[in-house]
């Protein structure tokens, strides 16, 4: 089983790619998405599909797994971040991967 987890958020979209047994995995990869400031909201969300629909092409991955929605305080940072989430879940959609959302207790690596 090969697994894209992904940690949504505007700016700075976190994701690995993990094979093998869910208490062990092996990590093929992981990277931040990265995206500047000055980069308007919608460049960064089409930014972040089009990077993650790489990762999905070149890993070719079973499933998905999404960081869920977390508690904020703020309604604006409440929003930005479900844009960001809607991003990945369309790059999972425009290639036919289930997608799981976890809560950010289950979804953190503990070491």
């Amino acid at each position: 089983m090969r697994v894209l987890s992904i940690d949504p958020a505007v700016r700075n979209t976190g994701y690995a790619v993990l094979e093998g047994d869910p208490r062990k995995p092996a990590v093929l990869t992981f990277d931040v998405i990265s995206i500047p400031s000055k980069t308007p909201q919608s460049a960064a969300l089409s930014a972040i599909r089009t990077h993650l629909s790489n990762v999905i092409q070149k890993f070719q991955p079973d499933e998905v797994a999404v960081e869920g929605i977390i508690y904020v305080q703020s309604h604006q940072t409440a929003i930005s971040m479900g844009a960001a989430r809607a991003a990945a879940l369309i790059a999972a959609a425009d290639h036919g991967l289930r997608v799981y959302e976890y809560s950010p207790k289950k979804s953190k690596w503990r070491s």
